[in-house]
């Protein structure tokens, strides 16, 4: 319903002064993708009003400009040494230069200077790129490893789960020793959005992984615990539950 809405919208010769921006990764969607579909009849309808846009990885020069707007640096030449082993890990993918950034803070490798009031690093640049891993699904799994384990439980349980669910669902999925009340797990999930694990989406008022690679990092940091077929086996318990004869919406 929600495709065949967006297309009565898109090919409305009726509808006006309205701009739809619609994004997708084009490995994702091919030529047999119903939204592919979509937008061959929408070009063929109103042809005159569609623009193609292809988006790239950002230049090193842009990147540069990102990094010192992240670490408050007005001049982009103080921070080329930063940007010379950053870009190269990360070929200007966004994500993974803000999880790099993230990962040399965490190292301590970059630090804040309050006594100077400004962000600095004192290694060389050799030492830079050693603390910067070339795999941000391990880049991101390092960070997960050092949130507390409720959080770590909620992103392994949200890794599996294609959508939103509701606060009380996220209840019955968590298998862990302490039972957690639905205001205790309202707040370690706005905890783990502030740190940029998960967004919010105002419309549902659910939470959602910010990144498909934060979900392949969380699905790999479960495969590395003793419980991980315990968590996926209780998991599927309480779905078949929750599906039987249910009228409850849990996803």
């Amino acid at each position: 319903p929600s495709m065949e809405l967006l297309l009565f919208l898109l090919a409305n010769a009726q509808m006006k002064n309205l701009m739809f921006i619609c994004a997708y990764r084009s490995n994702e969607v091919g030529v047999d993708h119903p939204f592919a579909d979509i937008m061959t009849k929408v070009t063929e309808s109103r042809g005159e009003f569609v623009a193609k846009v292809d988006l790239f990885s950002l230049s090193q020069e842009a990147i540069s400009q990102f990094v010192a707007d992240s670490i408050g640096m007005e001049e982009v030449d103080s921070v080329k040494e930063l940007v010379e082993v950053i870009y190269p890990k990360t070929m200007g993918n966004i994500f993974c230069v803000m999880q790099a950034i993230e990962e040399l803070v965490r190292k301590n490798a970059l630090y804040y200077d309050v006594m100077c009031f400004e962000w600095r690093w004192t290694v060389d640049k050799v030492e830079l790129a050693n603390q910067v891993g070339a795999d941000v699904v391990e880049t991101v799994k390092s960070k997960i490893k050092g949130l507390s384990v409720n959080i770590q439980n909620i992103l392994a349980v949200m890794a599996y789960i294609p959508f939103s669910v509701d606060v009380s669902v996220l209840k019955e999925l968590l298998l862990t020793d302490d039972a957690l009340d639905e205001n205790e797990i309202a707040s370690l999930l706005k905890e783990a959005s502030d740190e940029g694990m998960l967004i919010f989406l105002a419309e549902s008022g659910h939470y959602v992984l910010a990144h498909d690679r934060i979900r392949e990092a969380s699905r790999g940091y479960l495969g590395e615990k003793e419980d991980h077929d315990q968590l996926l086996l209780h998991m599927a318990d309480v779905l078949q539950r929750l599906g039987k004869g249910s009228k409850m919406e849990w996803c």
